[in-house]
């Protein structure tokens, strides 16, 4: 009896130490949720959350894109993002999607590295917030 109380003891350890059979949220993927409650950590700049929807299929719902890059340009670039034109900042999203650029009060464009692109005005002491979703949609 003394080997079962152990083999179910062992078994209780690794149910308890991976989780198995708990509906533990820690281990759920982030939300979209999760990025827009984060505030930046800078005065100005420009913040945001990366997202990706996906246009087939039934969940249609976003998902947070980690690893994104953004890059920020003096005026907009040519739509050729081979020509060599290296962009002012760049930031990458973290894991919950969610990206900062510290940068001076003046006129921008802020663009992905395929070179979708929208103007952005950064004025002193006022984060601007600028979500992208990467979909068939509008992104910025």
């Amino acid at each position: 009896m003394g080997r079962r109380f152990t083999w179910l003891g062992a078994l209780a350890l690794v149910v308890a130490v991976t989780g198995c059979g708990s509906s533990n949220s820690s281990n759920s993927s982030p939300s979209p949720a999760d990025c827009l409650e984060r505030m930046p950590s800078m005065s100005s700049g420009i913040y945001g959350c990366v997202t990706s929807t996906d246009d087939v299929g039934t969940d249609l719902k976003p998902q947070v894109f980690p690893d994104f890059t953004v890059e920020v340009f003096a005026e907009q670039p040519p739509p050729t993002p081979e020509d060599g034109l290296l962009p002012l900042a760049s930031a990458k999203s973290d894991a919950l999607g969610f990206y900062q650029l510290r940068l001076d009060p003046g006129s921008y464009s802020l663009c992905t590295t395929f070179r979708r692109c929208t103007a952005i005005d950064v004025v002193a002491d006022v984060p601007l917030r600028k979500n992208y979703d990467f979909s068939v949609g509008p992104g910025w």
